[in-house]
């Protein structure tokens, strides 16, 4: 296969309708142990986001500060009550520090680490769109407004904040400190 038939086989297909963005507001509570995270956007209905929840922890033997992953999918907005579209999605602590736990003790199985300490009790949320390369044109320079983040390699949606939020106690001991 030659250079010519190559690039056209990985361009995106379609140009991708316009979008202007200027509304992309997160907002990020803690209810009764249960993180609460909402989003706002002017975006069309359908565009997939993705919503990564992470803390840190101090590796034993090199110092080096890893993530804990508490959750990390994409979802689509949706029409919410006030003309906006967006989604509330609501996470409890256990099952946030549960799947953590999990992503750590396989960390722990292929690389051999071993946890210093607790992990941090700062949770950081980040809200990133469109998750496809190509959703609104190549590399998404047909995405505009002001909620836009523009870089030369393309235009995206970025938006993170961070919470307290202790560690669930169960998670805890279950942990080799």
């Amino acid at each position: 296969m030659g250079n010519r038939r190559s690039r056209e086989l990985t361009r995106p297909k379609e140009r991708g309708a316009p979008c202007t963005c200027d509304v992309f507001d997160l907002s990020v509570v803690c209810e009764n142990d249960t993180l609460v995270v909402s989003l706002l956007t002017d975006l069309p209905v359908n565009t997939r986001v993705t919503l990564d929840v992470r803390r840190l922890f101090l590796e034993k033997t090199t110092g080096q500060h890893w993530e804990w992953t508490c959750f990390e999918d994409s979802m689509p907005v949706m029409p919410q009550p006030d003309s906006l579209n967006g989604f509330v999605l609501r996470l409890s602590n256990e099952e946030l520090d549960t799947k953590g736990l999990h992503m750590y003790q396989h960390l722990k199985r292929v690389m051999g680490l071993a946890i210093a300490d607790l992990p941090s009790t700062n949770l950081a949320v980040s809200v990133s769109a469109p998750s496809t390369q190509h959703r609104f044109g190549s590399c998404n320079r047909r995405l505009t407004g002001k909620a836009v983040i523009i870089l030369p390699h393309g235009h995206f949606l970025e938006r993170s904040a961070n919470i307290g939020l202790p560690l669930f106690t169960a998670v805890t001991k279950k942990l080799d400190l």
